[in-house]
């Protein structure tokens, strides 16, 4: 794409990802520069990112990427963002799906791509987890607000939004193995509760009990589909819920001490 009016930088925010760091590179190739902010890695991330001819800049840890956006946009030189998780593949011929949406229309604030994840390397269809998403892959910097919200992170301020067919979606490579399951939403779950005051929620042993029936739903419908995973995913969905509302209620009267 570097020939191209269209210029994209590609931005990275990492900390030991050397897992899938070549399989997303790879994905990267046609980005007119790859903006990556390291937060102190130990492993080969950055040694990867050099070999892919990144922009490397050395930045402070944060709990959660969303912290580091805003500045991660200021470290690019063009307008046009594709903000990516260091575990995630794009398709083959995402330069030619850009250039062809921003040719229909360059009043895009936002293009919208679905990702499935992906489970010890296994797509999953199915319950909670393997409901197709959409995820913001491309957008103005001009046209949006950053958040630093846990699984939020920005709000739209002018131009459309586009979404993408879901036969074009992200190989989102989310969980290796049970130790990285717990490694990474254990870390979530130290500002889930904050996350939630944030949007509004107030404990609730009644919603917490509809959350947990709604899971349960979810697999008896749908996540037994993929079978001995998928009730172990079922599982996992309750426990994740069942201690994020004990952080929410922490949170919550953590809050209301602060009034």
């Amino acid at each position: 794409m570097a020939d191209s009016t269209i210029k994209i930088s590609a931005v990275l925010c990492t900390i030991n990802e050397d897992h899938y760091l070549e399989e997303c590179m790879r994905s990267l190739a046609w980005a007119d520069e790859i903006i990556l902010c390291d937060m102190g890695s130990t492993d080969r991330t950055v040694e990867i990112a050099q070999n892919y001819g990144c922009t490397i800049y050395k930045v402070d840890r944060v709990p959660y990427v969303e912290l580091l956006r805003k500045k991660a946009i200021g470290f690019c030189n063009n307008d046009l963002i594709c903000f990516v998780d260091p575990d995630f593949i794009l398709p083959d011929g995402f330069a030619d799906i850009v250039q062809r949406e921003f040719l229909h229309c360059q009043d895009i604030a936002c293009l919208y791509m679905a990702y499935v994840n992906h489970y010890k390397n296994r797509p999953i269809r199915h319950g909670r987890w393997g409901t197709v998403g959409y995820y913001p892959i491309l957008f103005h910097k001009e046209m949006i607000k950053i958040l630093p919200v846990l699984h939020g992170g920005f709000e739209i301020t002018g131009g459309i939004q586009r979404f993408l067919p879901q036969d074009i979606y992200i190989r989102h490579m989310w969980v290796r193995d049970e130790e990285h399951f717990y490694q990474k939403h254990t870390r979530y779950l130290c500002h889930e509760g904050e996350r939630r005051v944030a949007l509004g929620w107030k404990p609730s042993l009644l919603r917490q009990f509809k959350s947990v029936l709604k899971l349960l739903k979810v697999y008896i419908t749908d996540g037994y589909r993929d079978g001995t995973i998928g009730f172990d995913l079922m599982k996992k969905s309750i426990w994740y819920e069942l201690i994020a509302e004990q952080k929410l209620k922490e949170s919550y009267i953590t809050h209301c001490k602060t009034l």
